[in-house]
């Protein structure tokens, strides 16, 4: 990975891995990392390679958010989760970033 270019590339994935909208308010613009735990990156460090590389090896230490929802939860407030991110979330959690997607695997396209 050499540059800004490809850092970009590689955080587009990974929102996309994440559901490609706030779990929050179902947005899908200005969307953002939000730690739900502690990592060695803190601060603001969006699109940073070191930022990248710390979600892809924590990515149960992250969610994703609009930059509003990130603003409210950082200031206290409680927020609801977003319906469809439930079943995000576990694809996710299945998901290895390492791996080719697996092909086998089709939606049903009549749901």
């Amino acid at each position: 990975m050499s540059g800004k270019t490809d850092v970009a590339r590689e955080m587009k994935k990974l929102r996309l891995i994440f559901g490609g909208h706030c779990i929050v308010c179902g947005g899908k613009k200005q969307l953002e990392f939000a730690h739900l735990e502690p990592t060695d990156v803190v601060g603001k460090g969006r699109g940073s390679k070191h930022r990248m590389l710390d979600i892809k090896r924590h990515m149960d230490k992250y969610e994703l958010l609009c930059k509003n929802c990130h603003k409210l939860k950082d200031n206290g407030t409680p927020l609801l989760r977003f319906e469809k991110s439930v079943a995000k979330e576990q694809e996710r959690a299945e998901y290895n970033l390492t791996a080719r997607p697996r092909r086998d695997i089709v939606e049903d396209p009549t749901e």
